[in-house]
């Protein structure tokens, strides 16, 4: 009986304190670290819709020079909500069709004028504005990649980021951020 005795205690192995301290330690690292990686994954979130958009312009520029006629960038916008999923958007060649049912130059996608991409804005994130030259929420380009007009911006965002991107004069389009909706940088 004291030879199982001393074989025992010379056992290796975590008492049931240890285990449950262990156990207690996880569970509030867990609980401290889960909110500030699911506001990372929004910002992501957010990042990759205005990566996308800012995308979806240089595409429409370069698409309005190949096919040397306007093409048109239209923004849905809704107020902010932080569920999100408000806003989207249609790229289209504005040149009335192959058949000439719409009309050419309106920005209005009419007749059978080709849609290049079309877009919505996902859970958590909200497309809040998109202003461009005559108070319009379209980014129009001409067959020389220039705007029409004098450019603008669209601005998408979640609960603690914004991101702005901006059509320049000339036609240059950038991609910048804020933390407070005001104040952006590259």
């Amino acid at each position: 009986m004291e030879k199982m005795v001393q074989t025992l205690k010379n056992k290796k192995g975590f008492t049931l304190i240890e285990v449950v301290v262990v156990i207690g330690i996880i569970s509030i690292l867990a609980m401290v670290t889960t909110p500030l990686m699911r506001q990372t994954i929004q910002n992501y979130k957010l990042k990759g819709a205005a990566r996308e958009i800012y995308s979806n312009l240089q595409k429409a520029k370069l698409e309005a020079i190949k096919q040397n006629s306007n093409v048109v960038m239209a923004f849905t916008t809704g107020a902010y909500a932080a569920e999100g999923g408000v806003g989207g958007y249609e790229t289209f060649i504005d040149n009335g069709g192959e058949d000439g049912t719409g009309t050419e130059g309106d920005s209005v996608r009419n007749g059978s004028e080709v849609i290049i991409s079309a877009g919505s804005i996902t859970k958590n994130i909200t497309l809040i504005t998109a202003s461009f030259t005559g108070g319009t929420s379209k980014a129009k380009f001409t067959g020389q990649g220039l705007p029409i007009g004098f450019g603008g911006s669209v601005q998408v965002r979640n609960t603690t980021r914004w991101y702005k991107i901006t059509v320049s004069s000339a036609g240059n389009i950038k991609l910048e951020i804020s933390s407070d909706g005001t104040n952006f940088v590259l």
